[in-house]
Protein backbone atom coordinates (compact mmCIF):
# COMPACT_ATOMS: atom_id res chain seq x y z
CA UNK A 1 0.00 0.00 0.00
CA UNK A 2 0.97 3.51 -0.94
CA UNK A 3 0.06 6.88 -0.24
CA UNK A 4 -0.17 10.32 -2.32
CA UNK A 5 -1.15 13.21 -2.03
CA UNK A 6 -4.04 13.88 -4.24
CA UNK A 7 -3.09 14.97 -7.59
CA UNK A 8 -4.41 17.98 -9.61
CA UNK A 9 -6.93 17.13 -12.41
CA UNK A 10 -4.86 17.70 -15.25
CA UNK A 11 -1.59 15.45 -13.62
CA UNK A 12 -1.18 12.31 -15.21
CA UNK A 13 2.10 11.45 -12.98
CA UNK A 14 2.06 9.43 -9.71
CA UNK A 15 4.85 8.80 -7.55
CA UNK A 16 4.67 5.77 -5.60
CA UNK A 17 6.59 4.81 -2.77
CA UNK A 18 7.24 0.61 -3.07
CA UNK A 19 7.81 -1.37 0.49
CA UNK A 20 11.49 -0.62 0.41
CA UNK A 21 10.90 2.94 0.07
CA UNK A 22 11.48 3.90 -3.32
CA UNK A 23 10.01 5.97 -5.39
CA UNK A 24 8.52 4.47 -8.76
CA UNK A 25 6.62 6.69 -11.47
CA UNK A 26 3.45 5.81 -12.98
CA UNK A 27 1.43 7.22 -15.87
CA UNK A 28 -2.38 7.16 -14.86
CA UNK A 29 -4.19 5.87 -17.65
CA UNK A 30 -8.06 5.71 -16.71
CA UNK A 31 -9.76 5.71 -13.24
CA UNK A 32 -12.25 3.11 -13.56
CA UNK A 33 -15.80 2.50 -10.70
CA UNK A 34 -16.33 -0.82 -10.03
CA UNK A 35 -18.40 -2.37 -7.30
CA UNK A 36 -18.85 0.97 -5.60
CA UNK A 37 -15.20 1.74 -5.18
CA UNK A 38 -12.48 3.66 -7.45
CA UNK A 39 -10.01 1.95 -9.26
CA UNK A 40 -6.76 3.69 -11.10
CA UNK A 41 -5.28 2.00 -14.28
CA UNK A 42 -1.21 3.00 -14.37
CA UNK A 43 1.49 2.31 -16.76
CA UNK A 44 4.87 2.52 -15.13
CA UNK A 45 7.40 5.07 -16.26
CA UNK A 46 11.13 3.67 -17.25
CA UNK A 47 13.77 5.82 -15.54
CA UNK A 48 16.11 6.77 -18.88
CA UNK A 49 18.04 4.05 -20.24
CA UNK A 50 15.79 1.57 -18.80
CA UNK A 51 13.49 -0.41 -20.76
CA UNK A 52 9.76 -0.30 -20.89
CA UNK A 53 7.82 -2.83 -19.22
CA UNK A 54 4.47 -2.08 -21.02
CA UNK A 55 2.90 -3.84 -18.35
CA UNK A 56 -0.53 -2.03 -16.83
CA UNK A 57 -1.08 -2.39 -13.22
CA UNK A 58 -4.75 -1.68 -11.56
CA UNK A 59 -5.10 -0.64 -7.69
CA UNK A 60 -7.60 0.48 -5.88
CA UNK A 61 -7.96 3.94 -4.82
CA UNK A 62 -8.85 4.06 -0.73
CA UNK A 63 -9.23 8.25 0.70
CA UNK A 64 -6.95 8.22 4.04
CA UNK A 65 -9.48 8.83 6.62
CA UNK A 66 -6.98 10.58 8.82
CA UNK A 67 -5.97 12.86 5.96
CA UNK A 68 -8.37 13.78 3.29
CA UNK A 69 -5.43 15.75 1.11
CA UNK A 70 -4.06 11.90 0.92
CA UNK A 71 -5.08 9.09 -0.88
CA UNK A 72 -4.16 5.60 -0.49
CA UNK A 73 -3.04 2.82 -3.60
CA UNK A 74 -3.73 -0.55 -2.54
CA UNK A 75 -2.69 -3.40 -4.42
CA UNK A 76 -5.83 -5.98 -5.54
CA UNK A 77 -5.67 -9.68 -4.45
CA UNK A 78 -8.88 -11.01 -5.98
CA UNK A 79 -8.12 -11.78 -9.72
CA UNK A 80 -11.94 -11.69 -10.31
CA UNK A 81 -12.24 -8.65 -9.47
CA UNK A 82 -8.56 -6.94 -11.51
CA UNK A 83 -10.27 -8.98 -14.50
CA UNK A 84 -13.64 -7.22 -14.34
CA UNK A 85 -11.81 -3.75 -13.41
CA UNK A 86 -9.55 -4.35 -16.72
CA UNK A 87 -12.90 -5.16 -19.03
CA UNK A 88 -14.27 -1.89 -17.78
CA UNK A 89 -10.89 0.07 -18.74
CA UNK A 90 -10.93 -1.79 -22.43
CA UNK A 91 -14.28 -0.44 -23.01
CA UNK A 92 -13.81 2.92 -21.79
CA UNK A 93 -10.26 3.64 -23.34
CA UNK A 94 -11.03 2.03 -26.83
CA UNK A 95 -14.41 2.98 -26.98
CA UNK A 96 -13.61 5.17 -29.98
Amino acid sequence: MSNNKKQPEDENILVLHDEEGNKERYEIIDTVEYDNRDFIVLLPLPEVGEPNEEMLYVLEVVEDLDDPEYDNYIGIEDDETIDAVFEIFKEQYFKD
